[in-house]
């Protein structure tokens, strides 16, 4: 049976242990980027031990909820160059998607300022507009207003009846 003295730990241990969810362990396990053994249908991980082969985290191992922790080994005190490899994956990886982020961000600043031009030139065409609209208004009602008007002779002699 394993026990905490030789360096095996669960998989819960292991995860509180590097501040990581279980399912990241369980990943790195599948991937073989942590020492670990199969006893009794549970799965023990020694944290001590480099995995035999270290390979960069795959993007699904990456947890964006979980604060940034130091390397694995610094858990119990010394730095492992296999343990900083890992962390050093994930930050470059978030530095690349920053950057990314960046020119997405730059180009839509650069799209809503030429909106906002394009807006202030609508603005003034739309106004422009109104008031051509308003001056035909008063033309039209210019009009109508003199069709309606008795003609000048029967204003004078006014109709007469018989």
């Amino acid at each position: 049976m394993t026990t905490h003295q030789d360096g095996w730990l669960t998989i819960r241990e292991a995860s509180i242990s590097l501040g990581v969810s279980e399912l990241t362990i369980r990943r790195r396990i599948k991937g073989g980027r942590v020492a670990h053994r199969l006893e009794n249908g549970k799965y023990w991980v020694n944290l001590d031990v480099a995995a035999p082969a270290v390979q960069p985290p795959a993007p699904s191992d990456i947890d964006e909820n979980q604060p940034a922790t130091p390397h694995p080994g610094a858990a119990h005190g010394r730095p492992e160059v296999a343990g900083l490899l890992p962390e050093y994956g994930r930050l470059a990886e978030r530095a690349g998607r920053a950057g990314a982020l960046e020119e997405a961000v730059r180009r839509l600043e650069e799209q809503r300022s030429g909106l906002e031009q394009s807006l202030i030139a609508l603005a003034g065409r739309n106004g422009w507009l109104e008031s051509r609209l308003e001056e035909r208004e008063r033309d039209l009602k210019l009009l109508t207003d003199r069709q309606h008007k008795p003609s000048r002779w029967k204003r004078l002699f006014g109709a007469r009846s018989t």
